[in-house]
């Protein structure tokens, strides 16, 4: 038999999730997949490998190939065509050291366009899902020092990890798929269930997934071990279906996964409710599972102070964690608060035509 991993040594998985949009859902999973890429680019500034996918599961709302990657050929040169890692490499021979770089949270990606996204892999115009990962890397200004030799801190230039993606189409007519219940073509849950089950199984295999359609030089395998997960927002049929498949999954291999459930919210009264009733939905839910789940509400700050100060928001917090105490006495749900800010910096890399910058920071809360 085999041995129960520790938590460090097991694959996490982390699920962003908002029960209503406008709460910066696939704003936060990136930030979250560019925070723990960075932990594990300082545990091994030579590593080359991606250990990070991000992976766009909103396949009806998405806006984030378009933003981040470009929606075509065209659009990616005239995004990308300087600021590729291959011309990054060639213009910082040091670039995997800590020799300082121009600028600060920029994303940049593999010189080979990927032109395949989730939404043909569902719809089974691709069997690999090689040919759906991008290869991509954020390069970034990282405040160091204050060790314990008592260093002040510094300002070095770094690569922030390296972060696998996995878009969702941007097009209406690969949207409508997913519209259930309409009319319309659709996906049937049961096909679906079965190929986000067989992703997430071939995703956990470690070594088993190339990379090399994204232009990986070293044509490398990879090995994750964070996959972040940006969830549709609501609870169709689609959502529901791929948060069962999770657990399900996860379930049958719980010494070597651990889930995180990030549940978003802004300080608008409605998001906040909404929030306290899905946490509420998931605790009951979770009574089948016997593994830990850890939920993470995250107070997502999209106006500058909006949780300033946060001890207003205790009273709604105490609530939520007084309901989880009393629906599972504590078995298997660990519970937080995170606060994200993300402000000037990707407001305008969300509108500026050059989409070069931008900034965020996460940190936990203690009320």
């Amino acid at each position: 038999m085999g041995q129960t991993k520790n938590t460090k040594d097991k694959i996490q998985i982390h699920i962003v999730s908002s029960v209503k949009g406008g709460c910066g859902k696939t704003a936060f999973s990136l930030f979250k997949a560019l925070d723990v890429a960075l932990k594990l680019r300082n545990e091994d500034l030579k590593k080359r490998r991606s250990e990070v996918l991000w992976v766009d599961a909103d396949f009806k709302g998405t806006a984030s190939r378009t933003l981040f990657y470009g929606k075509d050929e065209t659009e990616f040169e005239a995004l990308h065509g300087e600021r590729t890692i291959e011309k990054l490499e060639e213009d910082y021979l040091g670039l995997f050291d800590e020799s300082p770089l121009p600028t600060q949270n920029s994303l940049c990606y593999g010189e080979v366009y990927v032109p395949y996204t989730i939404n043909d892999y569902l719809c089974e115009e691709i069997r690999g899902l090689e040919k759906m990962i991008v290869h991509g890397y954020v390069y970034c200004e990282q405040k160091t020092g204050g060790g314990p030799t008592g260093a002040t801190a510094a300002v070095k230039g770094c690569i922030n990890g390296m972060v696998d993606f996995v878009f969702s189409s941007g097009t209406m007519a690969d949207k409508r798929v997913f519209n259930y219940g309409s009319g319309l073509p659709t996906i049937e849950i049961g096909r679906f269930t079965y190929l986000m089950s067989a992703m997430l199984q071939r995703l956990c295999e470690k070594g088993k997934t190339k990379t090399s359609a994204a232009g990986d030089k070293d044509d490398g395998k990879a090995n994750y071990k964070h996959i972040v997960i940006d969830m549709p927002p609501g609870d169709d049929a689609y959502s529901s279906a791929l948060l069962r498949t999770i657990r399900e999954f996860t379930q049958k291999r719980k010494s070597e996964i651990e889930i995180h459930l990030y549940v978003l919210t802004t300080s608008d009264r409605g998001h906040m409710d909404a929030m306290l009733e899905s946490v509420r939905d998931t605790c009951e839910r979770l009574r089948k599972y016997k593994h830990k789940e850890k939920i993470h509400i995250v107070l997502s700050e999209i106006r500058t102070g909006e949780f300033n100060p946060i001890s207003s928001y205790q009273e709604r917090i105490d609530e939520c964690r007084s309901e989880i105490k009393k629906l599972l006495l504590g078995e298997n749900v660990e519970i937080d608060i995170l606060l994200c800010r993300f402000q000037e910096e990707y407001y305008k890399f969300c509108r500026e035509i050059d989409r070069k910058e931008f900034a965020y920071n996460i940190q936990e809360v203690n009320v």
